[in-house]
């Protein structure tokens, strides 16, 4: 982004942190609601049900990670998460799909929180 105002590049970091908070709380809402609804197509295994708990972890991890404006963590997370789940589930004809579509958030707050003030290359506060 080449010399975007400053309020500009607040506005984005704002936007960022409050979409990384909306996605992870939403992540973990869903997989909540996927862990009891047998449609879901997840039973109560022991591999079903730590993938869900890994996920609903990640989810947390994402909301705090928003809170601290930490992009490179969101973007790990993203890719933690989205490329061996989310992908798959985008792909499921169900509202379960909405969980690898919250992933998508993920990257998002990612990439806004990584736009930096040209001159002085540091973040808004």
């Amino acid at each position: 982004m080449s010399h975007l105002p400053e309020q500009t590049i607040k506005l984005l970091h704002t936007s960022g942190r409050i979409i990384g908070m909306i996605s992870g709380i939403v992540s973990c809402l869903l997989w909540t609601a996927a862990i009891w609804d047998p449609a879901a197509g997840f039973t109560l295994s022991t591999a079903s049900f730590a993938v869900v708990l890994l996920m609903l972890l990640i989810g947390a991890v994402v909301v705090i990670a928003s809170i601290k404006a930490n992009s490179t963590m969101l973007l790990v997370l993203f890719v933690v998460a989205f490329l061996p789940v989310g992908l798959y589930l985008i792909g499921v004809p169900y509202w379960i799909r909405w969980v690898g579509l919250s992933n998508l958030g993920y990257l998002l707050a990612g990439l806004l929180l990584r736009v930096q003030l040209p001159e002085s290359g540091t973040k808004p506060t």
